[in-house]
C-alpha cells in the first residue's frame, strides 16, 4: 500500500513537471465533416486534429499538455460544445532541438448550421523564441456548418502542416512554399494572423505574442484555384523567430467571406553557415508541374547532397502529401554524400480535376536542413493503353 502511494505521488510530480517545463513552439489545428450525408440530421459529428510543438528539458517523447488544459469555445450558435483536451500523443522528439511534437484528434457534435469558434490560449512561448515581451500563445480556427446552397454538402475546412522548426542561413532571401490543400475544391488563400482579427463583428486576437515577429517578412496568397501561399524572409540574426499565419477557405461567389479558418504557427531558425547545409537535387526540379493519371502508380526517387561527406542526411520531413494511397522507404545512401528515398502515390478517380502537393525538407546529423523540396502535381483520367 505504501510503494502504491509513493509511486502514485511519483507519477503526479513527473506529470506536473512535464506540464511546467513545456513550452510552446507553434502548432496547427483542422477540421473535417464525418459524414456529408449528416445534413439528414440535426446533428453534425466533426473531427478536430490537433498538431502542437513544445519545446522541453525532460528529453523525453511523451503525452503532452495538462488534462485540465482544453481549447476554449467562444459563445456563438453551439452553446452546448463538449470540453476539447489539448493534450496529445507524442509523434516526434528532436533531441537537438529539445523539441517534442503532439498530435490528437478528436470527435464531436454539433447543431447542424452552427458555428463556432475554438481557441487554445493557455500556455507560453518558449523563452527561446523572439517574441514579444508578453509571451502568451493563441490559435483560432473558425467552424460553419451551414449546409451550402448549390451541393448540399457540409464545408470542411483547409488542410496545412509545417516543419516545427525550419533552420535557414542569416542574410539570405529564402522562399517557403506554405502547403494548402482543400478538399472541397475552394479558393484557399493565407494571411498574418491578426491580434485584432474581425469575425461576423467579434473580435478575436489570433496570435498574441507570435503576431509579425519577423522583421520585413512578406506573405503572398493567389486570389484564384491556385491556392499558393508564399512566405518570403531574409534573417539577419541566429534566433528563433514565431510565424503564425491563418489559412483560409472561400466560395468562389464569396470571395471576400472565408467558410473557415485554421491556425498555422510554427519557428523559423536562423544559422550562420550558409555553406554547409544540405540540398535536395531531383529527380525532378523543385516546384515542377507533373501530370498524373487516376489509378495509376506515381514513383518517384527524392534525392539530397550533404554539403560534405563527414555530415549524412537522418530523414526527411514531409510537409504534406497528396490525397490517397501514398507510401515512402528508408532513407538510402548511395554513397559518401548522395542519399534517397521513394515516394509513391496512387490518386484516385475522384481526385481527378484536383491539384494535390507534396512537400518534404532533408536534415542531416547536425540538423542542419536543405530548403523546402515541393511537386505540385495535376490529376487526369486515365487514357486508353
Amino acid at each position: 500500500m505504501t510503494q502504491l502511494f509513493l509511486f502514485s505521488c511519483f507519477y503526479l510530480l513527473v506529470t506536473i513537471a512535464v506540464i511546467k517545463t513545456t513550452h510552446f513552439a507553434g502548432g496547427s489545428m483542422s477540421w473535417k465533416v464525418v459524414q456529408q450525408n449528416s445534413t439528414n440530421s440535426s446533428n453534425v459529428e466533426i473531427e478536430l486534429e490537433q498538431t502542437y510543438s513544445w519545446m522541453n528539458s525532460l528529453n523525453t517523447c511523451q503525452t503532452i499538455g495538462g488534462s485540465n488544459e482544453n481549447l476554449v469555445c467562444l459563445p456563438t450558435t453551439c452553446p452546448n460544445m463538449p470540453s476539447i483536451s489539448v493534450q496529445g500523443k507524442c509523434v516526434s522528439y528532436d533531441i537537438n532541438l529539445n523539441l517534442i511534437v503532439t498530435k490528437s484528434t478528436r470527435s464531436f457534435t454539433c447543431a447542424l448550421n452552427s458555428g463556432m469558434f475554438l481557441v487554445y490560449r493557455n500556455h507560453l512561448w518558449s523563452t527561446n523564441i523572439s517574441t514579444a515581451s508578453n509571451r502568451n500563445n493563441s490559435l483560432v480556427t473558425m467552424i460553419d456548418l451551414k449546409t451550402r446552397s448549390k451541393t448540399g454538402q457540409i464545408n470542411s475546412s483547409p488542410i496545412t502542416s509545417m516543419p516545427s522548426v525550419i533552420t535557414l542561413p542569416i542574410n539570405t532571401q529564402q522562399v517557403i512554399r506554405i502547403p494548402m490543400i482543400d478538399t472541397d475544391g475552394d479558393i484557399v488563400k493565407c494571411r498574418w494572423a491578426n491580434r485584432s482579427a474581425r469575425y461576423h463583428f467579434r473580435t478575436i486576437n489570433e496570435c498574441a505574442a507570435a503576431c509579425q515577429t519577423l522583421p520585413n517578412a512578406q506573405l503572398i496568397t493567389s486570389s484564384n484555384l491556385d491556392n499558393n501561399c508564399t512566405l518570403i524572409v531574409n534573417i539577419s540574426t541566429n534566433q528563433y523567430y514565431a510565424i503564425a499565419i491563418q489559412i483560409e477557405d472561400f466560395l468562389p461567389a464569396a470571395p471576400y467571406h472565408p467558410s473557415s479558418s485554421i491556425p498555422l504557427q510554427f519557428v523559423i531558425r536562423g544559422i550562420n553557415n550558409n555553406a554547409n547545409l544540405p540540398e535536395i537535387i531531383g529527380e525532378f526540379s523543385n516546384g515542377v508541374i507533373i501530370t498524373v493519371s487516376a489509378n495509376t502508380l506515381f514513383s518517384t526517387s527524392i534525392i539530397a547532397k550533404t554539403a560534405s561527406q563527414q555530415t549524412k542526411i537522418i530523414k526527411f520531413s514531409t510537409d504534406i502529401v497528396p490525397f490517397g494511397v501514398t507510401s515512402t522507404s528508408s532513407v538510402i545512401q548511395q554513397n559518401a554524400s548522395i542519399y534517397s528515398f521513394i515516394f509513391t502515390w496512387t490518386p484516385t478517380i475522384d481526385q481527378i480535376g484536383t491539384k494535390q502537393l507534396y512537400c518534404t525538407i532533408a536534415t542531416d546529423d547536425e540538423n542542419r536542413q536543405s530548403t523546402q523540396y515541393c511537386l505540385n502535381f495535376i490529376v487526369i483520367e486515365k487514357t486508353g493503353e
